[in-house]
């Protein structure tokens, strides 16, 4: 009898260890798979550190850039002048590049100069008459800049907004994107309008791109967006349509999975998208030489055949003036360095790319760990399942690169 109560005794204290070792790691997957599903949580964070490890040991290699910088720094607003400068200089800027395949034009001109001689006719209105003759007979640095820009083939920014009840129409029609498959727009960040450039200036352009914020919550330029839908309308990114330009394309063409793959092609150019549109641009140091100051445009001390045949990107990068961004190789770059780095990776087809499957087979795989992690509970020892729920944690932090 003292026996068989010692064995049930022995039995009972084993199950409910056996119980409580179930109970402790049903919660550890469960905390797992939640912090799997929280937006910026632990285990997206940790899977960007993976990424961004990956292209610090693995640069691109895509050498040498098509795209070459025109950067009004630091040096250039000492030699010509503060902030912004008259439409006419920028307009210097672009006849000096007249041999580009394409300018993209990373500046918002979206108001009149305000240095241009109706804008300081309107701001002094006591002004004598004679010097109003004078200045109403000097050009319009607007449309001297337009007429620039009817020259050479041009890409305009324009910036798209979260606010605003502006419909999003173009001043001028913008080239198509046809699309094929599902609908990808729920999926895609939504905007609501758009600060397009001076009509004036969008009818001379060749195109026009939207530009949007690409830092994400730990301040870090990843995922980029190539298409962006403006209501129930999908227009392309500043760098999409640089690309579309300067390939010649009539149009863009979004290819759309049912499984949420997302393919887009600009002439002989392809590149895998993420369902919002984006991609991962796969980042490499700039050679030498590929950046140059916009005062010697100004100047003319550049000879044309510099930007034959080259995608030029002008921008502001001066200290203090220009947004800069920190990439995954843990460099601060401006606006128009980031949009050099996402045309070089839509032209080469180089980017980082996880399938959209990927997320559903990492959880899928992590259920399947967990299942038989319980079905061992008790033939197998705690380090055994410690072994087998940290493979949980890398597969959900580690991810997939195609």
């Amino acid at each position: 009898m003292t026996e068989s109560t010692n064995s049930d005794a022995g039995l009972s204290s084993s199950a409910r260890i056996t119980r409580a070792r179930v109970v402790i790691w049903v919660l550890c997957l469960l905390i797992i798979l939640a912090a799997g599903i929280v937006p910026q949580g632990f285990f997206e964070i940790s899977s960007n550190s993976v990424f961004d490890a990956y292209q610090q040991f693995s640069p691109s290699r895509v050498l040498p850039s098509p795209t070459i910088l025109v950067d009004v720094d630091d040096e250039s607003l000492r030699r010509v002048g503060q902030w912004p400068w008259r439409r006419d200089q920028i307009a210097q800027m672009i006849d000096a590049a007249a041999g580009a395949r394409v300018v993209g034009l990373d500046i918002l001109l979206t108001e009149q100069d305000r240095l241009s001689p109706k804008a300081l006719l309107s701001d002094l209105p006591n002004i004598p008459p004679e010097i109003v003759q004078a200045l109403s007979a000097l050009p319009q640095s607007d449309a001297v800049l337009a007429k620039s820009l009817s020259r050479v083939p041009v890409v305009l920014a324009a910036a798209a907004r979260t606010a605003g009840d502006d419909p999003s129409r173009a001043p001028v029609a913008m080239a198509p994107i046809f699309e094929t498959g599902v609908d990808p727009r729920p999926a895609m960040p939504r905007y609501r309008s758009v600060a397009w450039p001076l009509p004036e200036l969008v009818a001379a352009s060749r195109g026009i791109g939207l530009v949007s914020e690409v830092s994400e919550s730990d301040g870090v330029t990843r995922r980029m967006s190539v298409l962006l839908a403006i209501g129930p309308v999908l227009m392309p990114s500043f760098a999409a349509e640089v690309v579309r330009v300067a390939s010649n394309a009539p149009r863009i063409v979004l290819l759309s999975g049912p499984a949420g793959g997302r393919e887009l092609q600009i002439g002989d150019h392809r590149v895998a998208l993420d369902t919002a549109g984006r991609v991962w641009p796969h980042l490499g140091k700039r050679p030498e030489g590929e950046s140059v100051p916009a005062y010697r445009l100004i100047d003319g001390s550049i000879p044309p055949s510099f930007f034959r045949d080259r995608i030029v990107l002008m921008g502001v990068g001066a200290s203090g003036l220009g947004n800069v961004s920190v990439t995954p190789l843990r460099q601060t770059e401006p606006p128009m360095a980031i949009q050099a780095h996402l045309i070089d990776s839509l032209m080469s087809g180089d980017v980082l790319w996880r399938p959209p499957m990927v997320k559903s087979m990492e959880v899928l795989f992590a259920l399947a760990l967990a299942a038989a992690a319980l079905l061992l509970m008790g033939r197998i020892s705690d380090l055994a399942y410690g072994i087998l729920f940290g493979a949980i944690a890398l597969v959900s932090i580690i991810g997939s690169f195609v």
